[in-house]
C-alpha cells in the first residue's frame, strides 16, 4: 500500500510526524499519546526523491551517526519546549510505520509511531536524511516548487 509522509498540528502539543494513506481524510499522530486530526496536517512534497536516502540507526548512536548528515526535520515538540523531531520508519509487525525521532533526547532518541490505536517506540530503525541540498533558480515561482511530487514510502 502506497503511503506518504506528512505532518499533523497537534493542538498544544506540537507539530508531529504522520503517516498519511491515499483516501483516508483522517492521520494519527504519535504525541503523547495517539492524536488523531483531520486539519491542519502537510503532505512532504520533495522535486527529486532521489535527494533523500534512509540511513539505519538506533537511540544511542542517532547523534553520532549524524554528524555527517542532515536528517530530516519532521516537527517540534512543543511540550515543555523539547525541540526538533526528526523522520524515521521502522518495520513493525509486516507494517512499515513512519514516525518521529525524539532527537531532542541525547542517548534515548527513540522512533515513536501509532499502531493499533497506541504509542509505540523503537530503537532500531531508519532516518530520512538528504544526501544534498537542492538547488532553485530565483526565478523559479514558488508555486511550481510546491507543485512537485510527494514523497513515496
Amino acid at each position: 500500500m502506497t503511503t506518504y509522509i506528512g505532518q499533523a498540528y497537534i493542538h498544544k502539543l506540537g507539530i508531529f510526524v504522520a503517516q498519511i494513506y491515499p483516501g483516508k481524510k483522517e492521520v494519527e499522530a504519535a504525541a503523547y499519546g495517539v492524536k488523531k486530526t483531520s486539519m491542519n496536517i502537510k503532505i512532504l512534497c520533495v522535486s527529486n526523491k532521489n535527494n533523500f536516502e534512509w540511513v539505519p540507526t538506533n537511540h544511542t548512536h542517532f547523534h553520532v551517526d549524524m554528524t555527517d548528515k542532515i536528517p530530516v526535520i519532521g516537527g517540534f515538540d512543543f511540550n515543555g519546549n523539547k525541540g526538533m523531531v526528526h523522520i524515521g520508519k521502522v518495520h513493525f509487525q509486516g507494517f512499515l510505520k513512519v514516525g518521529e525521532i525524539t532527537s531532542y533526547l541525547l542517548e534515548n532518541a527513540q522512533l515513536h509511531f501509532p499502531h493499533n490505536s497506541a504509542e509505540l517506540s523503537a530503537k532500531f530503525y531508519h532516518v530520512l536524511v538528504l544526501r544534498q541540498l537542492p538547488v532553485y533558480d530565483v526565478r523559479t515561482p514558488v508555486a511550481e516548487i510546491l507543485s512537485k511530487s510527494a514523497l513515496v514510502l
